[in-house]
């Protein structure tokens, strides 16, 4: 195989940098080759470049009080929509990727 086989380490908490991750869940590749990993312990998506560097990460919403939202599964389409299951809202959230 070629390329990177693994990346990111353990971090977990606001002040948790990005490429760090508490409970990886869903990954997703965008039509670009980016990947898209749920951080669920930190309440955010990351986006990783085709080489595995960070490049993004954003916290998800969850739906009713916001306090509790685990991304867990993601998926994305064609036209950059991106599909997130959401294990605690039970609810499936649409997001749209900017690039």
């Amino acid at each position: 195989m070629e390329g990177w086989s693994a990346v990111g380490e353990y971090g977990e908490g606001a002040e948790a940098a990005g490429g760090a991750f508490s409970e990886p869940h869903g990954v997703a590749a965008t039509s670009d080759g980016k990947l898209l990993v749920c951080d669920r312990y930190n309440f955010r998506v990351q986006k990783l470049s085709v080489d595995g560097a960070f490049e993004l990460l954003w916290r998800t919403a969850g739906t009713g009080d916001n306090t509790r939202h685990f991304p867990l599964g993601i998926a994305a389409d064609s036209s950059g929509n991106l599909y997130l299951t959401d294990h605690y809202q039970h609810c499936v959230q649409k997001y749209r990727l900017r690039n």
